[in-house]
């Protein structure tokens, strides 16, 4: 769990690196953005990657920990509901 967790600050922070980096070179001024709002495109972006990658993190955890599986043969043994 802590290598998800790991993963994710570091893509984030990678990420962030990334757009900082292009902001100090060149600027977002060439899109029409200043100040506030090159702001809050940098932290929209890290904030739905982060969030992305959380999520897909997720997702590999519930399925080696078996409880998909779980949930899959309980559904398959009791049949769906039918009202």
């Amino acid at each position: 769990m802590r290598w998800m967790v790991r993963f994710s600050a570091i893509c984030a922070v990678g990420l962030g690196l990334v757009l900082i980096g292009a902001w100090a070179f060149e600027g977002f001024a060439t899109f029409g953005l200043h100040g506030a709002a090159a702001i809050a495109l940098i932290l929209g972006v890290v904030f739905s990657c982060a969030m992305g990658v959380f999520l897909m993190a997720l997702m590999f955890h519930s399925r080696r920990s078996g409880l998909d599986a779980k949930v899959h043969r309980v559904h398959r043994i009791e049949g769906p509901d039918r009202d």
